[in-house]
């Protein structure tokens, strides 16, 4: 997985040490090529963190995708680009897995979109901390719980977000 520079997947138990309740997992190749490219490691990670939520973006741009990855054990499945090309993906993904769908661009409220990851994409893998206030607004604007990432460097920049 390219992680730019970020933890390595093989961290993950670092985060649940820490007292991480969810991980975020994006495939930057899987986005790049427009499908997944790692799904291995990440069958890997939810396996070795089955109480652990886990939601992964990066090349999701069909329904089987979505069902491999919650058959392998990920809770939340994040609908990027798809989204914005095709918003009825969005909505036939929300029936078919319902309140398993993240949209990573813009909130669609009325097609049962669950929550909201939100990346400053000048903060991402700069270790600069989380855009607080941009989330903020965010969720205050869409009524929607919003996933803050880009820039987290630790469990402190998660904790300022409350």
């Amino acid at each position: 997985m390219l992680i730019i520079p970020a933890i390595d997947l093989k961290d993950a138990q670092h985060w649940v040490n820490e007292g991480a309740r969810r991980l975020h997992l994006v495939d930057l190749n899987g986005a790049f090529a427009g499908t997944p490219i790692h799904k291995p490691v990440v069958e890997a990670i939810a396996k070795a963190q089955p109480e652990l939520p886990i939601q992964i973006g990066g090349g999701i741009r069909s329904l089987e995708t979505i069902e491999h990855y919650l058959d392998a054990g990920v809770s939340f499945v994040i609908i990027g680009t798809k989204a914005v090309q095709n918003p009825e993906f969005v909505e036939e993904a929300c029936k078919k897995f319902a309140g398993h769908i993240i949209v990573g661009i813009d909130a669609i409220n009325d097609a049962g979109v669950s929550s909201i990851v939100y990346t400053d994409i000048a903060r991402d893998g700069m270790m600069q901390g989380v855009n607080v206030e941009q989330t903020v607004n965010l969720a205050q604007y869409s009524g929607l719980p919003v996933i803050a990432s880009g820039g987290v460097t630790n469990l402190d920049d998660v904790r300022n977000l409350k």
